[in-house]
C-alpha cells in the first residue's frame, strides 16, 4: 500500500491497485476516478498528487472509470478513462 494511503484500501478484496499516469499540473490537485455509470458524483478513489508527480496508484473494484483533476481553479475536465 501507498504511503498516506488508508489501510482499508487495501483490505478490501475487491479493490486492485492501478497505476495511472497524472497529466501536467500546477498547485495542489487532487486525482479523482468516478464510475462512469455514475457520473461525476462520489469518486470511487481519490489521491492528494504531490507538485511534479506524473504517476499515482489508485484502489479500484472492477469496472469503467474516468479520471479527472480537481485543482485550486476547480475541476477540470476528464482527461482519461480506465477499465479495472
Amino acid at each position: 500500500m501507498s504511503p498516506g494511503r488508508p489501510g482499508w484500501l487495501a483490505a478490501d478484496p475487491g479493490r486492485k491497485p492501478v497505476e495511472v499516469a497524472a497529466p501536467p499540473f500546477e498547485g495542489p490537485t487532487l486525482l479523482q476516478a468516478l464510475h462512469i455509470d455514475e457520473g461525476p458524483a462520489i469518486p470511487a478513489d481519490h489521491l492528494l498528487l504531490e507538485p511534479g508527480q506524473a504517476r499515482a496508484t489508485l484502489m479500484l473494484r472492477p469496472g469503467r472509470y474516468f479520471l479527472r483533476l480537481e485543482t485550486t481553479r476547480g475541476i477540470e475536465p476528464a482527461f482519461g478513462t480506465l477499465t479495472v
